[in-house]
């Protein structure tokens, strides 16, 4: 039994050894060529004007050490070449020819008794089915492997860097692949580019990548397969930097009476707006956009509840865009209210005077009514937004009893904690919270403002507060919701008199960022989702005024101004 289990053993270490690559100096495009000149061979045999299309790699497994320990910070080469060709003859089929690569040597007797069992080198299939890319490659372009993976793997810093190297997989290349990109619809060359996979990434837990020109060997995208939105809109150069919330009866209001919130009474609300923002460079002619909203209730199963496409057109001189779009998801149900007009004595005097038959369709004869009601299901909504079929932002808001949100208010403006100073979701810290007046919005250009912590009764329109953020950049478009409270402090008494949320985000590729948002008075809107019940005073009283900003339920930021 024990020799038994010894021999187990030493089996189960032999296959494992096999599954192990050779030491890390191994280069990875050992056996590559000769294998795309076999697979070549494969081809000709199928069909004499077929063209390769698409290399695949895969079968990275951790490099060996010399003394045959596996080496878990380390990828080892790749062991199968997958190689597609089409051929014009065939127009619906894939010859994929896969050859085994890179592969440790075996004893002769391991490597007859492999054989003798079958094992191949070359495998040649033929798949029914259309190619998803049809441009043929470059005679040779494989070789530029080794630089491809090495350029991707000097990219992976930002993504990489938090990773443990001795527990995380982020630097170790897991499947790799080459084919032709065109640069637009009319395109028929295209350029090649490696599309190469790594491991996970150590914050937001999706698969690293690098799209790497295989001529320029300059990385062209990244995280391709990441489910955040992008934030780019590649066909304008453009960034996104925010994705609101308002809500109206129908018509789309003006920019300046829009109600921005991220909470909304469930039985009130008829139409939700949002309202996605870019910044861009001026495309200097018209650039047409092909924009898709989703909606989904994040309650549910993920079905789409609302979807609406249009067309926009961005302007030559246009250096930031506003896109909007609409919807109103409420249901109905029947109830009987009472009825105001119900009069037993007018009813009777009725049935007395006239037919009794129809007396009871008399309205003073029917105590209740029966009424249709609206409303929007309570819960998360996700709104998300596609320009050319490309997920590029998303936002949620919320539909709640009018309880609930005064409420939530109410919990916020007790809270008397001292500021975190940090918003962990962009690992940021707050480097200063300031204000300044001014009449417009969107707020002046950043040179154009003069921050205050004082401010004139006559004159003073609206108080722009701007926070300012201390952070990397995250290679991710990251959203940010401040929810700010105004407070007011009258006959020594400390009251919450405003309520503003702003959504914003933070661009992948943008540290450091400011955010900006206002009070005024152009409204009463704020002030009643303050949970006021007394009129507003539609002006800047005399007095201290406190900001206190909340991202994800924390305090982060607190500061005051004064109005004279």
């Amino acid at each position: 039994m024990v020799r038994f289990i010894g021999a187990l053993l030493v089996a189960i270490v032999a296959a494992l050894v096999v599954f192990i690559w050779m030491s890390p100096g191994i280069h990875a495009d050992q056996g590559l060529a000769a294998a795309a000149a076999q697979a070549r061979g494969e081809a000709k045999k199928w069909q004499t004007n077929a063209a390769l299309v698409q290399i695949e790699l895969t079968g990275f497994g951790f490099a060996s050490r010399p003394s045959g320990i596996p080496d878990m910070t380390h990828a080892g080469p790749p062991r199968l070449a997958m190689f597609s060709f089409i051929s014009p003859s065939i127009p619906r089929g894939i010859l994929r020819v896969s050859v085994r690569i890179n592969e440790p040597p075996l004893p002769a007797a391991q490597q007859q008794a492999r054989n003798a069992m079958g094992y191949k080198t070359v495998m040649v299939d033929v798949l029914p089915s259309a190619p998803s890319s049809k441009l043929p490659l470059p005679a040779n372009v494989e070789s530029t492997f080794p630089q491809a993976l090495a350029r991707a793997s000097e990219d992976l810093g930002k993504d990489c860097a938090r990773g443990d190297p001795k527990m995380s997989s982020c630097t170790l290349v897991q499947t790799a692949a080459l084919h032709m990109y065109p640069r637009d619809q009319a395109d028929t060359v295209g350029r090649p580019a490696w599309t190469i996979r790594f491991g996970q990434h150590p914050r937001f837990r999706d698969t690293v990548s690098r799209v790497v020109d295989a001529t320029s060997m300059n990385v062209v995208a990244r995280n391709i397969d990441s489910r955040s939105p992008t934030g780019i809109i590649p066909g304008l150069g453009a960034r996104v930097t925010a994705v609101r919330f308002f809500v109206s009866s129908g018509t789309l209001p003006p920019a300046a009476e829009r109600k921005y919130d991220d909470l909304f009474f469930y039985n009130a609300a008829r139409f939700i707006h949002w309202e996605m923002q870019v910044v861009h460079p001026a495309p200097g002619q018209p650039r047409q956009l092909t924009v898709t909203d989703m909606w989904a209730h994040m309650r549910g199963l993920g079905e789409i509840l609302h979807r609406d496409t249009r067309t926009v057109t961005v302007e030559p001189h246009w250096t930031q865009s506003w896109v909007t779009g609409s919807a109103n998801l409420m249901g109905s149900k029947t109830v009987q209210n009472s009825n105001p007009l119900y009069d037993p004595t007018e009813c009777g005097r009725r049935r007395r005077e006239f037919n009794p038959i129809f007396g009871n369709d008399y309205a003073v004869c029917q105590q209740t009514v029966p009424v249709e009601i609206y409303f929007w299901s309570t819960g998360v909504y996700e709104v998300k937004l596609l320009v050319d079929q490309r997920l590029v932002a998303s936002g949620t808001f919320s539909m709640r009893d009018k309880n609930d949100v005064y409420g939530e208010v109410a919990a916020r403006a007790r809270d008397r904690s001292a500021p975190s100073g940090t918003i962990p979701a962009l690992e940021a810290r707050v480097a200063s919270l300031r204000f300044f007046e001014s009449g417009d919005v969107p707020p002046p250009a950043t040179s154009q403002r003069r921050y205050a912590s004082s401010f004139p009764q006559a004159g003073t329109r609206n108080v722009f507060w701007q926070i300012d953020l201390k952070h990397e950049a995250a290679d991710r478009w990251l959203p940010v919701t401040f929810e700010a409270l105004l407070f007011f402090t009258e006959a020594g008494r400390e009251r919450v008199i405003q309520r503003k949320v702003l959504q914003a985000a933070a661009p992948g590729d943008w540290s450091n960022t400011s955010y900006a948002d206002w009070f005024g008075w152009s409204n009463d809107y704020y002030w009643d989702r303050a949970g006021s019940t007394t009129p507003s005073p539609r002006r800047w009283l005399p007095g201290t005024y406190r900001v206190d900003l909340h991202v994800d339920g924390t305090k982060v930021a607190s500061g005051s101004f004064e109005v004279r």
